[in-house]
């Protein structure tokens, strides 16, 4: 009779569907192994002393006997609930976001302790976050570049000469930006403000307790989630189902969300459990015109 293999590995659940009676499939991303699948037996029912542990964007230490086709799960400890994102419906869509881009972005079984580190600190970020949009510009720009697919925002991608901040456009196309020449026979390229520029440059090289610290217009943060949704968009050559539910949102009213423009008609080319729904859509200030610093140092931003 052959032993079960068992694996311990630190995980953060992206997704989860019920299955059968009682039992829930879930999508994780783990340090050790990267993306896996594995089923919760049991989970759905009230005496499961599991349940609690496998919650959506739940941060924990699983115990997993390999499966024929998925892995079974047979112990749980949590670390991390990341409770400031259960009670606000902006930050666990947010959560939801941030979660379907690894699950789209990310294959099965490729370990990346970076991008574990990422998902993680990001969604901590997200629980207290002054402005949880900017946490989430970071947490895109950081993970696509990587996956290799970090824009670039320091040359013209067609040129290579060195950007200077007015009269640039990002072309998703080509993946970063075009200076004020090469832009005027680019077809998909979206005009990219001064103010978006340089958070984009600040955003790509600073880390997030720094980035988190900066205070962005309304006009410029809107831009910025413009600019990156349509990135992503053309990567994945398709739309996410967060990015609907947020535009859903918008459109009821929600106080928290304000209205998003729309695109420019050229881009739209605790205690150790053991065992007995897909995510759906779920300081400084920088106020004005760019202080001393030079573009690559600061996000200042220009008024519209």
């Amino acid at each position: 009779m052959s032993r079960v293999r068992l694996q311990r590995n630190e995980a953060i659940v992206l997704k989860r569907r019920d299955y059968g009676e009682a039992d829930r499939i879930l999508t994780m991303y783990t340090r050790e192994r990267g993306k896996v699948g594995a089923i919760a037996k049991g989970v759905r029912r009230i005496t499961s002393r599991l349940g609690g542990h496998v919650e959506l964007f739940t941060h924990a230490s699983l115990l997993l006997a390999k499966g024929r086709n998925l892995d079974i799960l047979t112990q749980a400890q949590t670390l991390d609930h990341f409770r400031g994102l259960r009670d606000d419906l902006l930050r666990t869509t947010y959560a939801y976001h941030v979660a379907e881009l690894v699950d789209r972005f990310c294959e099965e079984g490729i370990a990346s302790e970076p991008i574990f580190e990422l998902l993680r600190d990001s969604l901590d970020a997200l629980c207290d976050a002054e402005d949880p949009a900017l946490v989430v510009r970071f947490f895109e720009l950081r993970l696509l570049g990587h996956l290799g697919y970090r824009p670039q925002f320091f040359q013209c991608v067609r040129c290579n000469d060195p950007l200077e901040p007015l009269g640039n456009h990002f072309d998703p196309d080509s993946g970063g930006v075009l200076c004020p020449r090469c832009a005027t026979s680019a077809d998909g390229a979206l005009p990219l403000h001064e103010g978006a520029f340089r958070v984009l440059r600040f955003l790509q090289t600073r880390t997030l307790a720094t980035a988190r610290q900066v205070a962005l217009q309304r006009d410029t943060r809107h831009e910025l989630e413009r600019l990156m949704h349509a990135y992503i968009r053309y990567i994945l050559e398709r739309d996410l189902r967060s990015v609907e539910f947020l535009e859903r949102l918008r459109r009821v009213g929600d106080p928290g969300i304000a209205p998003q423009a729309p695109l420019h008609p050229r881009a739209r080319a605790a205690p150790v459990a053991t065992s007995n729904q897909a995510a759906a859509p779920p300081s400084s200030t920088v106020n004005g015109s760019p202080s001393a610093p030079p573009a690559s140092d600061s996000p200042g931003e220009t008024q519209p």
